[in-house]
Order: C-alpha cells, then structure tokens, then sequence
C-alpha cells in the first residue's frame, strides 16, 4: 500500500515491524511474506525500536510524537507530544540505563524514561537535524550523526556539552554505527563517504567509499557481525 521507510526486528515476538508511507505499521511472520498484524496511525512513522522487555513497539513520528504500541492488545497505549519540534527520525534502546533515546530534526536527542514515558535528559549540539544514533556498550558513549556533517560523542550519564565532535565529513551524514566488540565507529555521508574512527583518541584511521566505491545519494547503512 505504499513504500516502506523503516524496519526493526523483534526479537521477543520472531517478527518484522515496518513502517510504511501509508501510515500504517506492518507485523510480519518468520518467513516476511505474511503480515500478522497491522497498526493504523495518525502519521507516518519514520523511525521504529522495540522495548527491552518485549512488550512493546516504539515508534516515532514525522510530526514529533512519540508512540508506544502494546504489542500483547495490538493497541496504542501511549503517545508524548510537544518535547521534539520536529521529525523523530531515529530511536535507539540504551539498555545498560534503561533509557530509549530518540533523535529528531530539530538537532534535539531526548532519553526517555520508560516506565513513565517522560524525558530524563537531552542533547542539543547539532546545528542542523540529528539524523543517526549508535551506542558503544564497551565505552558507554552515546552517537548521533547529523545533518551538519559532523558525528557527536556524548556521555549518556551528564546532560552537557559533547566529549568530542567527529569532523571530516563534507556532507551531511546518514548514520553512525558501532563496530561490535571494538573501539571502531563508522560514519556516513549522503555522498557514499565513510570514515572509520578509533574511539580510544577519536581519531579517524580510515576513509573509503564515495565516488571510488560508485557509492552516491546514500541514505542509510548497517553492520553485519
């Protein structure tokens, strides 16, 4: 009924949650060719995460609100309007502090609180949208990319300025990612280029991708293990 613009799996349940640019979030079976549930909303959801207990779907809006679907009733149960002046455009489950952190195009990253679905912090310092989160578990360092070229390092537990700005990029960046069980961040920009960063000096070791790579107009990427 439209195209998809995001995905996650959930892992408690075995399925696939997508959103569409029908509005409606689609729960796919095991074998992603059936669809076992739909949920209708009130907007286009751009960004999806589940809860770390399972029971739930979060979601968020092109037009700032946050959603939280229980996934036993298949039924809205929350919705936070107002703290994101705009799109949210990535969500990320920070599970050593139990906080979901969502990333918005107003520049703003908000960690939220589930069990209240109030905000515990936020991080501004990006002068254009946040498009991008990651979390290294090893480091405890919370990633955003944004839309002024530049990958932010943030301390999840203070609520102040970035502990580094990772500059380099001559676009606006598309995603950050962890690279699981090292020191090494990726991040990517609009153009295909990728820079490769050591977290111990957040130095960056490596760039490759772009034009050489016949990589252009990119909009997202993900790490295999």
């Amino acid at each position: 009924r439209g195209s998809i613009i995001n995905c996650c799996y959930l892992d408690g349940w075995n399925q696939l949650a997508t959103a569409g640019a029908d509005m409606n979030i689609c729960l796919w079976d095991q074998s992603f060719t059936n669809v076992r549930n739909r949920l209708a909303a009130k907007d286009v959801q751009l960004s999806l995460c589940g809860s770390a207990d399972s029971k739930s779907l979060l979601t968020g809006s092109v037009d700032g609100t946050l959603n939280r679907w229980d996934l036993s009733t298949m039924s809205l149960s929350e919705a936070r309007r107002g703290q994101h002046k705009g799109a949210i455009n990535d969500l990320l489950m920070v599970e050593d502090i139990n906080l979901l952190a969502s990333a918005s195009s107003d520049g703003t990253t908000v960690m939220w609180d589930l069990e209240t679905m109030r905000p515990k912090k936020a991080f501004k310092g990006h002068g254009k949208g946040t498009f991008s989160l990651a979390y290294s578990k090893d480091y405890r360092c919370l990633l955003t990319a944004g839309l002024d070229q530049e990958a932010l390092v943030w301390n999840p537990y203070v609520e102040r300025v970035p502990i580094f700005r990772l500059k380099g990029h001559v676009s606006a960046l598309c995603g950050v990612a962890v690279v699981p069980g090292t020191p090494q961040i990726i991040s990517a920009d609009m153009k295909g280029v990728f820079r490769l960063w050591d977290m111990r000096n957040f130095r960056c070791v490596q760039t490759f991708g772009g034009k050489e790579a016949h990589l252009t107009n990119l909009s997202d990427f993900c790490i295999l293990p």
